[in-house]
């Protein structure tokens, strides 16, 4: 649960074009909420569900949109991906 993102993304996100569609999507979506509420990272850390945790000196808020912005962009990726699955041979790109 703690890991790299790498494997995800090359594994199926360049793999399948709906996927990555989906992963773009949530990333802007997810990254429009963090800078509309002006979310601070205070430390760099992994790319996991612990990196929440990056965002804890800002105060109670911070916090919570940073966790807002997690929840969306997974909504988001699983949203898009699910509406835009097609489960056949043509969906591969190499």
């Amino acid at each position: 649960m703690g890991g790299v993102t790498e494997p995800a993304l090359y594994g199926l996100g360049l793999r399948y074009r709906r996927p990555l569609i989906g992963l773009a999507a949530s990333g802007f979506v997810g990254g429009i909420w963090g800078g509309a509420t002006h979310v601070t990272a205070y430390i760099m850390g992994s790319s996991s569900f612990l990196s929440i945790l990056d965002y804890v000196g800002g105060g109670a808020l911070n916090t919570l949109n940073a966790g807002i912005s997690d929840l969306l962009a997974m909504g988001v990726a699983a949203a898009v991906t699910y509406a835009t699955w097609r489960d056949s041979n043509e969906e591969r790109l190499g």
